[in-house]
């Protein structure tokens, strides 16, 4: 789903998937910390969560070396 993230509950989701700018990432982690249920997964294309190390790294055989991060919830 496309949107703002901020108004954006998710709650109801096994998994949310970010792709977005180092930025919002810390804004974005404490509100998936918030609202996703425990066992959730949050995954974060190509940019990391500010101190936070992530539980799985991914690398991606694409054109941009793109890494995924995963955190269960």
């Amino acid at each position: 789903s496309w949107g703002d993230f901020r108004t954006f509950d998710l709650a109801p989701y096994d998994v949310a998937y970010a792709y977005l700018s180092p930025l919002p990432m810390a804004a974005l982690w404490h509100k998936a910390r918030r609202e996703m249920r425990p066992g959730s997964i949050f995954v974060s294309n190509s940019f990391g969560v500010p101190g936070v190390t992530p539980q799985h790294s991914l690398e991606l055989s694409d054109f941009g070396g793109s890494v995924l991060h995963l955190w269960r919830m």
